[in-house]
């Protein structure tokens, strides 16, 4: 544990933990994203694939409705 700077006790400084939980919370966040980011974008290519494999068979492509 780190030794708060601010006080003459063997406690941890709370404003180092907190620090340390948010830098842990922030990369495993970012981890999550660009995994995220990356599924979506393989969904993203394939799903312009298959309209472009419709298209090409003269297959018309509904309109996706907006559901909010």
């Amino acid at each position: 544990m780190f030794k708060c700077p601010y006080a003459n006790n063997d406690n941890p400084c709370d404003v180092k933990i907190k620090l340390e939980v948010s830098r842990y919370a922030e990369e495993e966040a970012l981890e999550t994203f660009h995994e995220m980011q990356s599924e979506l974008n393989f969904y993203l290519r394939y799903i312009e694939l298959l309209k472009a494999k419709l298209l090409e068979h003269g297959i018309d492509i509904p309109e996706l409705e907006d559901t909010d």
